[in-house]
């Protein structure tokens, strides 16, 4: 029930009121804590406190002061302790935190990416890495906010969209295709930690105005490449989201929510269509905006609608007709959509498309269409509720784009343009827990060593022989001979290498020969031959490349730390010449 205080005490006692309201809320959960109430601006602040809040406001609103310089350097001088410097970074230096093979599976998972972008004629262009403060990413919690040296507040990227956006906005660009492999920054939960870094890639198609959704197709078209591309996801049971900014607010307009009320309105709807708040919550906030009972039911029935694009029609009649512009935005963005789908059909787009009323995504960013691939089932997630798999969302910007416009730099071109964003950490992840993944292609193609002997010189020359010959080689210096043939070709299996390149006195100084020994999947081939002709040879076994043994690292009991003898050769190889 609400909260109803004495005739006129609310207009008399503003902060009291909202103190006992803050106390009294219906919800356990939204009650303040008693370190959260002391510390809010509800509180009066004592003399000391008063004082010193009054002097930084006065230094901070003088950026050109001495006072000003003064404490910027104060700021800057302070020194970590000990134990910061220790549990600062400590998620990447555990000793589980890093993997050669799964560093290689990424640096794979990119570059196909990459190859991807590029059939589509996008060229690779990054925005510049540093932004200053804004208000696109006010209200989300982990953001990274910066400050230097001078006082400026900056952001590191939350989305790589958002800083490409202010590059066109201050470029004279009207026509690209590009794309960019990044990584965006979230700040932890904890307190005084490293932020995540998960890598993204995005997609954008920019034009000069936004007369055609080819681009738009094109976009979600390349996330079905991508599912494509990579089998572990073709079982995940992707879909294609779809909705449109006009019929969200035709349908907002419909159930009688005031304009200046769409914003927070559509935060909610989505929070709750998404799993993040249970409808119950939702409601209850909806009804604090004071919505009636009938227009958050109304709201209610659309939002929960998920159905195909020639479904949606009938659904939206109550809508269409609506008087005034109601209708016309509603017509116009179920126009797009339709097309939107039409093209995506010539495609041979093979995911399910669905319209989604309820999609809200970054509202603040995107203005027409908005899609998602993402999975139908919801997945409960700790602290989060209910969640879909998302793999990547996207939609048209032009708004972004002209709110980074500014006067001070003149006239700029005028450009659309539309976009998609790739979770790169998700397909890594699918890809090591696909039991059928591929073997991932190895460090190198060859493995140049000597064995019974310390030939270091004759190596150096084989690989650099490679290496100009564009064949991808790395040497191992086993010049103690402390490691046996089968202990490097052990490795060698494990870390996907095809071909080691023996050297021994016999060979090189009686016979003028070296060996290649070829790990194929069923049988390992051994030729030997001039040095004259190693290279062609290696060409030759690379473009009809046999298919190799996936071989797992050898396994060993440990005690007290301590490996067996049976891997720590292995180990020891490991970081002689791939760390």
């Amino acid at each position: 029930e609400e909260i109803i205080f004495p005739s006129e005490f609310e207009d008399r006692k503003m902060k009291e009121a909202s103190v006992i309201r803050w106390l009294l809320s219906h919800n356990p959960y939204d009650r303040p804590l008693s370190e959260e109430l002391l510390h809010s601006e509800y509180m009066p602040l004592n003399m000391e406190d008063s004082q010193l809040h009054e002097v930084l406001v006065h230094t901070l609103s003088s950026p050109n002061t001495s006072r000003y310089r003064d404490m910027m350097d104060a700021l800057f001088s302070q020194q970590p302790s000990a134990a910061l410097d220790y549990t600062y970074d400590m998620q990447f230096h555990q000793k589980t935190a890093f993997s050669t093979l799964q560093a290689r599976l990424q640096q794979t998972v990119r570059e196909r990416l990459a190859m991807l972008c590029v059939r589509h004629g996008a060229v690779e262009v990054k925005a510049p890495l540093l932004l200053l403060k804004n208000s696109i990413h006010d209200k989300v919690e982990n953001r990274v906010q910066l400050m230097d040296t001078s006082g400026s507040l900056l952001t590191l990227p939350y989305d790589l969209r958002v800083p490409f956006a202010r590059f066109l906005a201050r470029s004279d660009i009207s026509h690209l295709k590009r794309y960019c492999l990044g990584q965006v920054y979230r700040h932890e939960k904890m307190h005084d930690a490293h932020p995540r870094e998960p890598w993204e890639c995005a997609f954008d198609i920019v034009t000069n105005g936004p007369n055609s959704l080819i681009p738009d197709a094109e976009v979600i078209y390349l996330v079905n490449e991508v599912i494509a591309e990579f089998p572990p996801l073709q079982s995940a049971g992707y879909s294609v989201f779809i909705n449109h900014t006009s019929l969200l607010s035709a349908i907002l307009r419909h159930c009688s929510v005031p304009v200046r009320q769409h914003p927070v309105v559509c935060n909610t709807l989505w929070d709750a269509v998404s799993g993040k708040l249970r409808w119950e919550h939702a409601k209850k906030q909806l009804a604090d905006m004071s919505l009636s009972e009938s227009t958050i039911t109304s709201l209610h029935n659309f939002v929960q609608k998920k159905v195909p694009v020639d479904q949606i029609r009938s659904i939206l009649e109550p809508v269409f007709r609506a008087k005034g512009n109601t209708a016309h935005m509603a017509v116009e963005g179920l126009r797009e959509l339709e097309a939107v789908v039409s093209h995506l059909k010539a495609f041979r787009l093979t995911q399910d498309v669905v319209v989604w009323l309820g999609l809200a995504y970054k509202l603040n960013q995107f203005s027409g269409l908005m899609f998602m691939h993402a999975t139908g089932t919801m997945k409960r997630k700790r602290h989060r509720g209910l969640l879909a798999d998302v793999l990547a969302a996207g939609g048209r910007y032009d708004r972004l784009i002209s709110n980074f416009q500014t006067r001070v730099l003149g006239p700029t071109a005028s450009c659309s343009a539309v976009g998609v964003s790739i979770a790169v950490d998700k397909i890594v992840n699918a890809m090591v827990e696909d039991e059928d993944t591929e073997v991932v292609p190895g460090v190198c193609d060859v493995l140049v060593c000597s064995v019974g002997s310390d030939l270091l010189i004759q190596c150096i020359e084989i690989v650099r022989d490679l290496w100009a010959a564009g064949i991808s080689s790395q040497l191992f210096e086993n010049s103690e001979q402390l490691y046996s043939l089968d202990d490097m070709q052990t490795r060698c299996k494990y870390l996907g290498i095809p071909h080691i390149v023996l050297l021994s006195e016999r060979m090189v100084y009686v016979n003028s020969t070296v060996r290649v020994r070829s790990l194929e999947k069923d049988k390992v081939v051994d030729k030997s031959m001039p040095q004259s002709e190693l290279v062609e040879y290696i060409q030759s076994r690379m473009t009809n490349k046999p298919e190799m043994t996936e071989v797992s690292l050898p396994t060993s009991t440990s005690v007290r730390g301590q490996s067996t003898p049976c891997l720590s050769p292995c180990i020891a190889i490991l970081q002689a010449f791939v760390i």
